[in-house]
């Protein structure tokens, strides 16, 4: 997208021309656009990023710089300063924030920091300008396996952080173990398993509506189903299906409704997280 202003050129009355000057809006909104964006855990203390663009801000006087494109740089937590941490001591586990830097007259590097945007990291070796890429956790010093797709952060293998859920009253699921603050919202595959209704006026039969959502009080139908003619007794497991949600304070909330079966089970399996790192 572009933005611009344009100027009119007056002459004896008359409009002879209008000229345009475009400003990328890219650049405009400096520290939290990237394109085509590209990251990855290259050993477990090293993280090697790179983009198709990436805009940089300056906190202090709110200045970017853009690099176009943003060539593969390599963080190292083990070491303090550009390339590395932004603090002496190592950084604790728990959520990093991996920065692009640079400054008018220095090549970008890579910078991991505790502090998100927009406070943003402590800059090194004489950076004036960051543009913020994206979060992960540490764990034992180093990177977990995560890696970055635009404005997507993306395990390497799926994470469950739901198992055999059988509340029947609305229960709030705490996620923060694997999902920032500032995600924005999340993806994950979610199944179900039932065992149908072994005796009575159903036998094989049964039937549930599931309700979920990102706000106490407010769930809703979220997935509903009823078979019959299934063997009594036995569970049944359902086709996993896709599920996205607003991040709210890192906490998800679910029920069952369950009309005829037992042994309700509701498992949820994350695969990735939206950061505002305004990547695409």
């Amino acid at each position: 997208m572009m933005r611009g202003k344009r100027a009119a050129l007056v002459v004896a009355g008359m409009v002879w021309c209008v000229l345009s000057l475009t400003i990328p809006h890219e650049a405009q909104a400096g520290g939290y656009s990237v394109r085509g964006l590209r990251g990855f855990p290259t050993v477990s203390n090293q993280y090697t990023v790179s983009a198709d663009l990436a805009a940089f801000y300056n906190p202090s006087d709110g200045s970017t710089l853009t690099s176009s494109p943003l060539s593969a740089v390599t963080c190292n937590v083990s070491a303090q300063g550009r390339n590395g941490r932004d603090q002496a001591s190592a950084l604790p586990d728990g959520w990093v924030r991996v920065y692009a830097t640079r400054s008018s007259s220095s090549a970008p590097a890579c910078l991991a920091s505790v502090s998100p945007p927009p406070t943003g990291p402590a800059l090194q070796g004489g950076d004036t300008h960051w543009a913020y890429l994206g979060t992960f956790q540490l764990a034992s010093g180093n990177f977990t396996s995560w890696r970055m797709f635009g404005s997507w952060m993306r395990p390497e293998e799926f994470l469950n952080i739901l198992s055999n859920g059988s509340a029947t009253t609305e229960t709030s699921v705490d996620i923060s173990s694997f999902v920032p603050p500032e995600a924005l919202e999340w993806e994950a595959l979610r199944s179900f398993n039932i065992t149908t209704a072994s005796s009575g006026p159903y036998p094989g039969v049964f039937c549930y509506t599931l309700f979920m959502g990102y706000l106490p009080g407010k769930t809703h139908r979220s997935a509903f189903n009823c078979f019959n003619g299934l063997t009594p007794g036995v569970g049944q497991l359902s086709e996993p299906n896709d599920v996205r949600m607003p991040n709210q304070n890192q906490t998800f909330w679910y029920k069952w409704e369950l009309y005829q079966g037992s042994n309700q089970q509701f498992s949820v399996d994350l695969y990735g997280y939206k950061v505002p790192n305004g990547g695409e």
